[in-house]
């Protein structure tokens, strides 16, 4: 093999570590970013099951004026 050749093949195979750690990392944020949505889906689900219920989403009274009044 030429010095030109392993050169080329040595920056080749650097190139492809670094692009596969890359996509690793890209896969991480994936995994976390679906596990929020997955978080996000179960609460608004709980949520709408609350107001469905006729129940507030969060307690005290809401028939009340607001304290400034």
């Amino acid at each position: 093999m030429t010095d030109e050749l392993s050169m080329r093949i040595d920056l080749l195979e650097e190139k492809f570590v670094h692009q596969e750690r890359y996509l690793d990392s890209l896969n991480e944020v994936v995994l976390r970013q679906q596990r929020q949505i997955d978080d996000l889906l179960e609460e608004l689900r709980r949520l709408r099951g609350l107001l469905l219920e006729g129940e507030p989403p969060f307690p005290g009274d809401h028939n009340s004026p607001p304290p400034h009044y």
